[in-house]
């Protein structure tokens, strides 16, 4: 017997059909491109995914705003972007070519000239907002939007809100002195990254949607549109102010850690929604057929995360190498040369070659699932889908007191203790400080790095609460270095010099050569049709 509450998603997804954006009538024009642009412009997104360390899920979206930032700072001509934006995208693979009906461009223009003269309007309303940063901010929220209206995430919204209706009241915070509707948008951010695996940006974009609900209605083609952009301009700061606290607050942290284990078993329920479509309630209602169809999925997935961890480990070390070899001639090569005195190969070679190396043995052999995992699965998936979830999720927040403050310098004692075995290891064998400074950053670097990847493997795998001595042993001296690691890749995660030739060196004259050689490939065409 199925949950009351997965009877109101099946209903609502049943009730909700994708937007008919990309549906093409026998009269519409289609956008074609051809395919040997095609071929070398998906040839050209394989290099590009090879050098960013961003994960899969949001390649795509990262593809939009890109495409659209490189428009406007070479000068196109704002009007064309939005056809320009569908034809990239189709000539990466993003979108399939000869499918979709040319009504699409002027519905993505639409979002486009909205998020131009909305930027123009924060700027009237408060002329510090003439930065870098805003204007990334705002082509953030239009790209999330124009990936709504490329691909349908109904059944995704419509999961999240059954995750939030299964686990909203289960939630209890301790030591934080919240309103439950600050709770709730708490829960709200946890649930879309947990199950729907949202980053920064995306989370940025839901939130503000909850701000304006009906953001996606604004236009600036009318003047009570242009009105409602105006209001939204006057308060953007106040907003930007408020959705930024909630996405850096502990709370939402903390939970999403604890919904791991919900996360995978809605996951799953979100999955066969979007596989069976109107069949699913019937799988979910016959236990048989439910435990079947989540061990054959959980399988599936077991073989997808292994190849998926091979990607990203490999995406991973190319970026590490290739940085490393740069950093090396650029910095410690110099430096040894001119002002140590002398070249130390033995340093240089540890520094190009050991990074890589230690990524890669961390990333060989992870374990993605096993047959008791599954079992676990299976079982989670049913108690979900009846509605039968165990207990309370406590977050006891930490109030300043005596133990804490003990706790924190223990934690500063393996801290220091950690980076100064290596810094005195290093310095015993000959390395320079130019050189401990590089080994130690992209220790941090490869160390979360290789976390990330580890910790992305086990997506499907159930969380035991089993606490080993050995475990622990090992958190105690490695957690500093992967702490460091990823506050180092928050804090330049935009400085990626590989990414930044690409986009702003190579990729201009690139995308501008195969928009030539598109339109001489239909100029010959076109002759070639007038001989007939």
């Amino acid at each position: 017997m199925i949950s009351p509450l997965l009877e109101r998603f099946f209903n609502a997804t049943q009730r909700r059909i994708a937007p008919d954006n990309l549906a093409v009538a026998e009269e519409d024009a289609v956008i074609e491109v051809g395919s040997i642009t095609r071929q070398a412009a998906h040839y050209y997104e394989r290099m590009r995914r090879a050098v960013d360390y961003a994960d899969d899920h949001v390649l795509r979206r990262s593809a939009i705003e890109r495409i659209i930032k490189r428009k406007m700072t070479f000068g196109i001509t704002p009007s064309s972007i939005g056809n320009d934006l569908i034809i990239e995208l189709i000539q990466a693979g993003y979108l399939p070519s000869g499918k979709l009906s040319q009504r699409i461009v002027p519905i993505v223009q639409g979002v486009i000239e909205k998020a131009l003269t909305f930027m123009e309007y924060v700027r009237e309303a408060d002329p510090k907002m003439r930065s870098v940063l805003f204007d990334a901010r705002v082509l953030s929220l239009c790209a999330c939007e124009i990936e709504d209206i490329l691909f349908s995430r109904v059944i995704q919204e419509e999961a999240a809100t059954l995750f939030f209706d299964a686990i909203h009241d289960r939630v209890d915070v301790i030591g934080e002195d919240m309103s439950q509707a600050e709770i709730n948008v708490q829960i709200y951010i946890a649930v879309r990254k947990s199950l729907l695996g949202r980053d920064m940006p995306r989370l940025f974009f839901d939130v503000w949607r909850l701000y304006y609900p009906d953001w996606e209605a604004f236009t600036s083609r009318t003047d009570e549109g242009k009105q409602q952009l105006r209001a939204a301009a006057r308060d953007f700061v106040a907003a930007k102010g408020y959705i930024e606290r909630h996405l850096k607050h502990p709370v939402q942290l903390r939970l999403v850690a604890k919904l791991k284990n919900d996360a995978m078993f809605y996951a799953i329920i979100m999955t066969i929604a979007e596989r069976y479509g109107d069949d699913a309630k019937k799988i979910f209602s016959t236990p048989d057929l439910l435990s079947a169809e989540v061990g054959e999925f959980v399988s599936q997935k077991y073989g997808e995360e292994k190849r998926r961890v091979k990607s990203m480990a490999r995406r991973a070390v190319i970026y590490i190498f290739l940085t490393k070899i740069i950093l090396a001639l650029a910095i410690e090569l110099p430096y040894d040369i001119f002002i140590a005195g002398g070249i130390h190969y033995g340093a240089l070679f540890i520094n190009i070659v050991f990074h890589p190396v230690l990524l890669f043995i961390i990333t060989a052999w992870v374990a993605v699932g096993s047959a008791e995992n599954t079992a676990r699965i299976i079982r989670g998936v049913d108690e979900a889908s009846r509605g039968d979830m165990p207990g309370k999720i406590v977050l006891r927040m930490k109030r300043w007191n005596g133990l804490l403050l003990i706790s924190y310098a223990l934690y500063g004692f393996f801290f220091l203790f950690s980076f100064g075995s290596i810094i005195a290891f290093l310095s015993g064998i000959g390395f320079t400080a130019v050189s401990i400074a590089l080994f130690l950053m992209f220790l941090t670097l490869v160390s979360f790095f290789g976390f990330r990847i580890r910790h992305a493997a086990k997506r499907w795998v159930v969380r035991v609460h089993d606490e080993k001595l050995a475990s622990f042993a090992m958190d105690l001296v490695t957690l500093p270095i992967v702490t460091l690691g990823k506050w180092l890749t928050q804090t330049f995660s935009s400085i990626n010099i590989f990414v930044f030739i690409l986009d702003f060196i190579i990729e201009t004259p690139f995308k501008a050569l195969l928009k030539a050689f598109d339109s001489f490939v239909i100029f010959i065409k076109e002759k070639k049709e007038e001989l007939y």
